[in-house]
């Protein structure tokens, strides 16, 4: 499969895309295009809003380093990933976005987020991603029991420190 590129530029490109169809959308539109009086007064004041956080991801994508919540983009460059397979990740809930809120877009990561990724590893990320529901089940009773056999041994354990005290 051929890459058409890194995530980063890919996003860059889509950005740059995006801004010139609100600026064609801005500048043709008027009341007419709208059922009501205040749906065009709504978009009149959402399309610079859009624009300005189009701008700001743009500024993320072009110098990350400065941030602490990444854009979907950076994140999939940093894990050797597509895009597409981290908005999976997120959806699946491998991976926390930075803003759960109902109506956020999910599309930013906090560094630590990435460092407990990048720490768990990203094989072991893709594996859990790609478990059925049986298999999750089935390995939660078996890290359970081997917890409770694990608290029975130890209650088992005769305390050596109440052994040595005298009576």
């Amino acid at each position: 499969m051929k890459r058409r590129g890194s995530p980063i530029e890919l996003r860059k490109k889509q950005i740059e895309r995006e801004i010139e169809r609100v600026y064609e959308q801005a500048s043709k539109w008027s009341r007419q295009d709208f059922k009501s009086q205040q749906g065009f007064e709504r978009w009149q004041e959402s399309w610079p809003e859009k624009i300005a956080y189009l701008r700001r991801e743009l500024s993320a994508l072009n110098d990350p380093g400065e941030y602490d919540e990444l854009p979907i983009a950076v994140v999939a460059e940093e894990l050797g990933l597509t895009s597409d397979k981290v908005h999976q990740l997120i959806s699946g809930g491998d991976v926390e976005p930075s803003d759960t809120s109902e109506d956020s877009p999910r599309d930013r990561i906090m560094r630590a987020e990435l460092e407990r990724i990048i720490d768990l590893g990203i094989d072991e990320i893709l594996r859990l991603s790609e478990q059925e529901s049986a298999e999750i089940f089935d390995s939660s009773l078996a890290l359970l029991s081997e917890g409770g056999r694990a608290v029975e041994v130890r209650s088992s354990r005769p305390d050596r420190r109440a052994e040595a005290l005298p009576l």
